[in-house]
């Protein structure tokens, strides 16, 4: 005799209720995917406005306010300085503008001891601290206020400020930090001895005059250097052509 099979009805509620779990999964994995798809859009939201906000952050200048130079620059510093925001000469913060023999208030083609204006046999035909007189190139071609640092304003600048090699549209440089975390950026100008066809070492190291003389080396007069490994202060021969970065005391 065939055997029947009774029907579980245990059976049919266990297919139901698998049935309801199925479709619950199938539309929590829908709603899984909505979700993820929407996030992805407002990430995506959300990076094109970032990207809008650092375009016009980058169109505007840091280290300027406008294009009206020369500005001054406070960086916080002790003693209250504010140097200018670029060289003698140039018309940018990473222009080389102008260089100048130590003492002389004209740029020239040409620097030597013989055609050095301050130089005699008895060496010393100028004062030994010529800032704010008519040998301090800030003060005769820029006027006002401008000053060409002394020794203690460069020596105040290596010592409280942080610095950065760095590249500002294409220039090489050093980006100085300062107390108050305001910068300046000083080009690499590079400094001239001789004809000046091209600038000694441009690109690769920046020499600035101070406006203080070595007392007992008649010769020299203090600068201040950098390259891409250092920067610090020294004395120069006072005939080579650097560049003047002006301060207002």
């Amino acid at each position: 005799m065939e055997k029947k099979t009774i029907p579980n009805r245990w059976t049919g509620i266990i297919l139901i209720w698998t049935g309801i779990i199925l479709i619950a999964l199938g539309l929590l994995g829908i709603w899984l995917i909505y979700q993820e798809n929407w996030h992805q859009k407002d990430l995506e939201s959300d990076s094109q406005t970032e990207k809008q906000i650092i375009d016009a952050e980058s169109s505007s200048d840091p280290l300027c306010p406008d294009e009206h130079h020369p500005h001054f620059i406070d960086l916080g510093l002790p003693s209250g300085t504010r140097w200018a925001c670029c060289n003698i000469g140039a018309t940018k913060p990473e222009e080389s503008g102008s260089h100048f023999a130590w003492g002389e208030t004209e740029e020239k083609r040409s620097f030597d001891m013989d055609n050095y204006a301050y130089y005699s046999e008895n060496r010393r035909t100028i004062d030994s601290e010529i800032a704010g007189t008519q040998y301090d190139v800030a003060f005769v071609q820029w006027g006002g206020q401008w000053r060409m640092p002394t020794l203690d304003q460069i020596k105040e600048l290596v010592e409280e400020c942080k610095w950065t090699w760095t590249n500002r549209n294409g220039k090489n440089g050093i980006l100085l930090t300062g107390p108050n975390e305001e910068c300046l950026f000083l080009p690499a100008a590079g400094y001239c001895w001789g004809e000046k066809k091209g600038n000694e070492v441009e690109g690769s190291g920046g020499y600035y005059w101070s406006s203080t003389m070595v007392l007992d080396e008649d010769l020299n007069s203090f600068y201040i250097f950098f390259s891409a490994d250092d920067l610090d202060w020294n004395y120069f021969d006072r005939f080579l052509g650097l560049s003047v970065r002006p301060v207002c005391p």
